[in-house]
């Protein structure tokens, strides 16, 4: 198995923090849209399938895999329901 470079994971964490870090910047936004589709649906629809490829590439990272749960819960609180 090749390994990784450990600057490289440590940048896949903080830009996964990063992305978290947006969609709990706006828990409170689902509740201000008034328009039927909230936009933030569609920027994690976006980002699913590469967040699916870093779980499956990176499953054994604790780092990467706590940061990809973090956006997961962040992401999903964002638009409530």
């Amino acid at each position: 198995m090749p390994s990784i470079n450990r600057k490289l994971i440590d940048t896949i964490s903080d830009l996964l923090d990063l992305l978290a870090d947006l969609f709990q910047g706006f828990s409170e936004f689902p509740s201000r849209v008034t328009t039927e589709v909230n936009p933030l649906a569609n920027l994690f629809v976006e980002l699913w399938p590469f967040v699916d490829r870093l779980m499956t590439e990176f499953v054994n990272e604790d780092g990467v895999v706590e940061a990809i749960c973090r956006l997961i819960k962040h992401g999903m609180r964002s638009m409530s329901d």
